[in-house]
């Protein structure tokens, strides 16, 4: 293994917030797994008794609600998270200005959904599902994920969302059966949200992560936080223009069973995003501490991008070698069409990876301006090639922009970065992409030629990867889990 391998590894005096990290990483990898476990349960049972049209109506509305939601937290929770992890005493001053401020924004947002759905742009049954989602707005505010994630008290929030998902399962088969049933899901949804509320405020209060008697709703200095979040809002609508408005539009150009059959591949590509979100959890903190320490951002963001390449690119091979198949097995031959454009999107999983590792540090840095900038030409080149394409090629133009938008936030995150902390980046990658590529031709050919053993042609490459892994990191790896509290464990891998 060559010398910058060894940085998850070395340097002992630093195993303690090492080992913080890895336990947050793991925790919320678990609680993310199974709550992804638990959706893609959900929404197997939701995509066959709610079929494509329905699944179109709910995906395109909650599409347009996600610019709504930013107006609510136009980057303001990361701010305050940042802040805190850096000084835990001013959680009350934050949770004070957030709670008033959110709380504001969220009336805000409320009465323009409101006017939004009055207008009937989708007909009477989009425009009922719009106004029940708006509900939601009004919850935000009272959501203390962002407090538990500063203090690092990660596994406990995702857990909460995983056990609401659990006892929410019972109630889908219990209350939605066919395609009438498309409020009652949509309702369904808010007493488990009340609940997970609920038990964060208790969490924070039981833990003395915040002390409720401090906490008094004031506007006082919420001026300073929302010109340090406005970079940061700004760059989280620019994302969502590439990530939402394809759908958005085709909902205008091609109708809901389109976006029903888009909106389901591109939901699968999403799930293994659970893992880059987690890792920026669990790395934010230490990232954040870095600030100011050369050699220290470097140290810990090369951690960062490197566990993310070996996370992301291996998925992203499956996802293009294998996802026709999947999405048949899981959705059944309506949704098949869904299939090939899975293949296709899993490409944009590697490259969202290595993006998240090489410019979400940024924010952790107080450097949320560039990455605004990257995300507006990124977000503006996806609306412009939208508009252009999709008239035209209809659902196959909503993937290619993806990914376009994607690869154009990598050309300007490896810009920035060569100002910002570089890191030998390019070194770091080459061998998991390199190895990924590999999987990826093995069980595309193996599926090919034995379509009926396409489940045995995955098998393969996992463990083709696996082996490949154990033996070019494996050293690396057994060193995280004696990190971890993993004792007198041989160590493997060259």
């Amino acid at each position: 293994m060559s010398d910058d391998s060894r940085t998850l590894g070395a340097q002992p005096r630093e195993a303690g917030p090492r080992r913080l990290i890895a336990r947050n990483f793991l925790s919320l990898s678990v609680a993310s797994l199974a709550g992804r476990f638990v959706s893609l349960f959900s929404g197997i049972y939701i995509r066959r008794v709610l079929e494509v049209v329905a699944i179109g109506q709910i995906s395109w509305c909650s599409a347009v609600m996600s610019y709504f939601s930013l107006i609510i937290n136009p980057g303001l929770e990361t701010i305050a998270k940042r802040d805190v992890a850096r000084e835990p005493d001013k959680a009350g001053h934050y949770v004070s200005i957030l709670l008033m401020v959110q709380f504001i924004l969220a009336v805000v947002g409320f009465a323009f959904v409101a006017s939004f759905a009055a207008l009937g742009l989708r007909g009477p049954q989009v425009s009922m599902i719009l106004s029940l989602q708006a509900f939601a707005l009004l919850l935000a505010p009272l959501n203390l994920t962002w407090l538990l994630q500063a203090n690092e008290r990660m596994g406990p929030a995702a857990f909460a969302e995983v056990v609401s998902q659990v006892l929410m399962l019972p109630a889908l088969f219990l209350f939605i059966h066919n395609p009438t049933h498309v409020v009652r899901y949509v309702l369904l949804v808010y007493p488990f949200r009340i609940g997970v509320i609920v038990y964060l405020a208790w969490y924070a209060g039981r833990r003395h992560l915040l002390e409720w008697k401090e906490v008094r709703p004031t506007l006082q200095g919420s001026g300073a936080l929302l010109k340090q979040a406005l970079p940061l809002g700004l760059s989280q609508g620019a994302i969502l223009l590439f990530y939402n408005f394809d759908a958005i539009f085709l909902g205008f150009a091609r109708g809901d069973a389109t976006v029903g059959l888009y909106s389901t591949a591109y939901n699968l590509m999403l799930m293994p995003l659970m893992f880059s979100g987690s890792l920026t959890s669990a790395y934010f903190p230490s990232l954040a501490r870095a600030q100011g320490e050369t050699q220290q951002m470097q140290r810990v963001s090369m951690e960062f991008l490197r566990i993310l390449e070996w996370v992301g690119f291996p998925i992203a091979a499956l996802g293009w070698a294998a996802g026709s198949h999947v999405v048949r097995l899981l959705y059944g031959p309506e949704f098949a069409p869904s299939g090939p454009l899975l293949e296709w999107l899993s490409l944009n999983i590697a490259l969202v990876f290595f993006n998240v590792g090489i410019s979400q540090p940024f924010i952790a840095w107080g450097r949320q301006t560039e990455l605004f900038y990257i995300t507006l030409l990124a977000a503006l080149l996806n609306v412009v090639l939208n508009c252009a394409l999709i008239p035209r090629y209809g659902v196959w133009a909503a993937v290619a922009t993806t990914i376009l938008s994607e690869v154009a936030v990598l050309i300007c995150g490896l810009i920035y970065r060569r100002k910002i902390c570089p890191i030998s980046w390019l070194r770091v990658t080459l061998k998991p992409l390199g190895f990924s590529v590999l999987t990826a031709a093995v069980v595309r050919m193996l599926s090919w030629l034995f379509p009926g053993f396409w489940w045995a042609a995955v098998a393969t490459g996992v463990i083709l990867f696996a082996a490949v892994f154990w033996f070019t990191e494996g050293r690396t790896f057994m060193k995280l889990l004696n990190e971890l509290g993993v004792r007198h464990v041989p160590q493997g891998g060259n």
